[in-house]
């Protein structure tokens, strides 16, 4: 059985997401059941950076990435998407597994396959305004909305005809029924590597250290939990940590934690190492995520393996998905209820610190890697009919 795998985007180790982990994870057990597959990049990669990173060896995978790098992400789609279709003629039968990230277009090839992985499509963020950037200048303002139109146009029914499609959660899933209309949906949720994550040590003083981890961007809704921080006991100290793409909305967030004279409750670490966000869960009580559209949230499931207590918002995966609605997490939606919950968390004693972290390690197991490849590893088994994985 023949697979062929197109990934579009493919940024510096510092910037990948666990889209693309889930991705190249998949291709790895396809190659590891002994089916030929190949993957088709929009840029180069570095398999002993993945290997660094993740823990995965793709060296052996069948790479390209024979496009040269443009600035320009439109004409890069395009050059790539036409590659994609040429390859797809030469393969004849067989799977074509896409990433949301790339999106059909045009005529699907006869007597080809389609398995789409569905992490939370362009086509919905184009439609959710939680995803779109606002635009500054006159120009831009007048000219992106056709933008958005016809992107929506072009993009909009080509995962509506795939054989399969996966959904990272039950968000994206009821998003992908909405937008697509058709059928039947998986959930398989993304792998998270938690086997590196040690368990907090119980504090020993009056401190509470909550921790954030993520892009550090205003879609994260950093800006609410900065209120709910600031209406919190002053014994509660916050740090972010995460990738800046933003650096003059970062100025001007810095710049409202000194008016509000929090300077000494709150750390921000900006493109912070590996080895460093593992040393943050180790030494933190609570993990505070803000995103109001998070599809699933591998930052929750890192903090329940470290034994921290996850605080989310009331939607999205890390509510629904990993929290159960309230039996893993605390959840809220205003800054007030953030503030009220940091609050009772200082209140804490050991006993019950020691309680929950035993129950969110246990819970963390569901999301792990080995969980993801054994779903995986079926799903390849059930549309290739069953090939033995080699040594």
């Amino acid at each position: 059985m023949g697979y062929v795998m197109f990934l579009l985007m493919l940024p510096e180790p510092a910037d990948m997401g666990g889209g693309n982990r889930t991705m190249f994870t998949i291709a790895e057990i396809i190659h590891r059941k002994g089916h030929d597959i190949q993957l088709i990049l929009g840029e180069e990669v570095d398999p002993k950076k993945i290997q660094d990173m993740w823990g995965l060896d793709v060296s052996k995978l069948n790479i390209a990435s024979p496009l040269k790098t443009s600035k320009s992400p439109s004409i890069r789609y395009y050059r790539w998407l036409r590659l994609c279709k040429e390859i797809e003629r030469k393969e004849g039968n067989g799977w074509s597994i896409w990433s949301d990230d790339v999106q059909r277009i045009g005529k699907r090839q006869t007597g080809r396959k389609d398995l789409v992985y569905a992490h939370y499509p362009l086509e919905i963020k184009l439609r959710n305004r939680e995803y779109i950037t606002p635009r500054k200048g006159v120009l831009q303002k007048f000219v992106f909305p056709f933008q958005k139109r016809m992107m929506l146009n072009v993009i909009g029914k080509g995962n509506f005809l795939a054989e399969r499609v996966i959904c990272n959660s039950l968000m994206c899933k009821n998003a992908c029924e909405m937008a697509w209309e058709r059928g039947e949906y998986d959930i398989i949720h993304p792998p998270v590597e938690i086997n590196h994550i040690t368990l907090s040590k119980i504090r020993n003083d009056e401190t509470t250290r909550v921790l954030t981890l993520g892009s550090l961007t205003p879609d994260k809704g950093l800006e609410q939990l900065l209120e709910g921080i600031r209406k919190s006991p002053s014994s509660i100290h916050w740090q972010l940590i995460g990738i800046c793409r933003d650096e003059k909305w970062l100025k001007k967030f810095h710049e409202k934690i000194e008016i509000y004279g929090l300077d000494d409750r709150i750390t921000i670490w900006k493109d912070a190492p590996l080895s460093d966000v593992k040393k943050a869960l180790s030494k933190s009580d609570v993990l505070l995520h803000g995103h109001a559209a998070e599809p699933f949230g591998i930052a929750v499931v890192e903090g329940l393996a470290a034994g921290l207590l996850p605080i989310v918002r009331r939607n999205g995966g890390p509510w629904y998905d990993i929290g159960d609605e309230g039996k893993w997490v605390k959840g809220f939606d205003t800054s007030d209820e953030i503030a009220d919950l940091l609050k009772n968390v200082s209140r804490y004693d050991g006993k019950e610190w020691r309680k929950f972290r035993k129950t969110g390690k246990t819970r963390a197991t569901d999301f792990s890697v080995e969980h993801f490849k054994s779903k995986i590893s079926h799903l390849v088994d059930e549309i290739s009919g069953g090939v033995s994985e080699h040594e």
